[in-house]
């Protein structure tokens, strides 16, 4: 491929030519007339769609470029529009073929194509085969073609790349661009061509192929060596379904009977059970609320049972209080009756035994427990007056009742002065 001539149109419609010639072409002139820009305009003009024409006079007035390429026997025109205002890229592109094409007018240029179109044709006029970049597998990118955008890498020379020391290729001190070059450069010297990237595709599938065809005569061989175990398990689990019934003794018997169970026929279901399944249904029906009635028992046994543990507990600490006074007739720790009652109960009176106060503390002896009720009021409704009790405020009687002697002396009407051994009470 060789240039033939590059082309601008300014806005109203003028057009300068650059022609090229064969060999070697020298464009020489004032700095910063366009000489550069050059370069810019024809990759532009391959496929390229950023737009890399520097600001000045050139991008201010022209409106169009275009560039002829010739090739064995055909030539090609590509001329693109400069990109809208304040837009840094463009990808309409006019293209037109013939065996000799010269520069067409301002009203001539019409978009009928892409970038991609561009690329394509020039990719197949230059030769350059179909191709896939060899990519290693274990590596996150992806295979690519290389075209003619790849060819830009050895086409331009700028004048920055000349002298720098450490940069070789154009566009090289991009990002990865550098390993784009490395990819692409043998498919475009003819080292790797089409058939060695169809060839090794074609080994990377036999190698997968290999891989699985091994792990699969693994398995057979583990398949062998657990093939008794795995018999006998398929036998129980169709002894345990019902698909079998009886039992075979050794290996072979054991692998007849699995064979019987390819023949096995699962049996029908009738079509006409409504009456079972209502049946069915009902008692189904019955045991739910059986069960529920059973669930409300339990939760009513538990609820007496917390409420029984919660007496318990009142019941056994109002005794431990009465026991701290020594309010009970008995000591629960050593059995003996405890001071102020009876030593020892002479009655099977419940009443006899629990309340009744001793002969010790009323100075007599007595053997049976016939006191008269109307003795005992007598008797503490005296001691009542002699210690001065309120009679407004009558003492609270309850279990907790302690007792203690207390002597007064009264003073009858007949003058007569008498010693009285009489208990008095407080309530706690």
């Amino acid at each position: 491929m060789k240039i033939k001539s590059i082309h601008i149109y300014s806005n109203d419609g003028r057009r300068r030519d650059v022609i090229f010639h064969d060999g070697l072409n020298v464009i020489t002139g004032r700095s910063s007339t366009g000489k550069s820009a050059l370069s810019d305009i024809i990759e532009y003009c391959m496929g390229r769609s950023t737009f890399n024409v520097p600001e000045g006079v050139i991008r201010d007035h022209v409106t169009w470029y275009a560039v002829i390429y010739r090739f064995e026997g055909e030539q090609v025109l590509v001329a693109k529009p400069a990109p809208v205002l304040g837009a840094q890229s463009g990808s309409t592109v006019m293209v037109r073929r013939g065996a000799v094409l010269n520069a067409p007018a301002f009203n001539e240029l019409v978009v009928n194509d892409t970038d991609d179109g561009v690329v394509a044709l020039l990719t197949g006029l230059l030769g350059i085969p179909e191709n896939t970049t060899d990519v290693p597998l274990e590596n996150s990118r992806d295979s690519y073609d290389a075209n003619v955008k790849h060819t830009f890498y050895y086409l331009f020379q700028k004048q920055a790349i000349v002298t720098n020391k450490d940069q070789l290729f154009y566009r090289q001190n991009e990002p990865h661009q550098p390993q784009a070059i490395k990819d692409t450069l043998p498919i475009l010297l003819g080292v790797s061509g089409r058939d060695k990237f169809t060839l090794e595709s074609q080994l990377r599938i036999a190698q997968r192929e290999l891989r699985l065809n091994a792990k699969l005569v693994q398995q057979a061989n583990e398949a062998i060596d657990s093939s008794e175990e795995r018999a006998i398990g398929l036998l129980s689990e169709a002894r345990a379904v019902g698909i079998l019934r009886s039992i075979g003794g050794d290996e072979v018997a054991v692998v007849d009977l699995l064979r019987q169970a390819l023949d096995w026929q699962p049996t029908p279901t009738p079509e006409d059970d409504g009456q079972r399944v209502s049946t069915i249904e009902n008692d189904l029906v019955d045991l739910r609320e059986r069960r529920r009635e059973t669930q409300r028992r339990i939760e009513s046994a538990q609820q007496f049972a917390r409420r029984a543990e919660g007496f318990q507990s009142e019941v056994t600490e109002q005794r431990d209080r009465l026991s701290s006074i020594k309010a009970l007739p008995s000591n629960k720790a050593t059995g003996e009756w405890q001071w102020p009652f009876v030593s020892q109960p002479r009655h099977d009176n419940p009443y006899c035994r629990g309340t009744f106060i001793g002969t010790r503390l009323f100075g007599s002896r007595t053997d049976s427990c016939d006191w008269r009720t109307a003795r005992l009021r007598s008797l503490f409704g005296r001691a009542a007056e002699g210690s001065g009790l309120d009679r407004r405020r009558p003492p609270k009687q309850g279990v907790g009742t302690s007792f203690r002697h207390c002597g007064q002396r009264s003073n009858r009407p007949d003058g007569q002065q008498e010693q009285r051994r009489f208990t008095c009470g407080r309530s706690h």
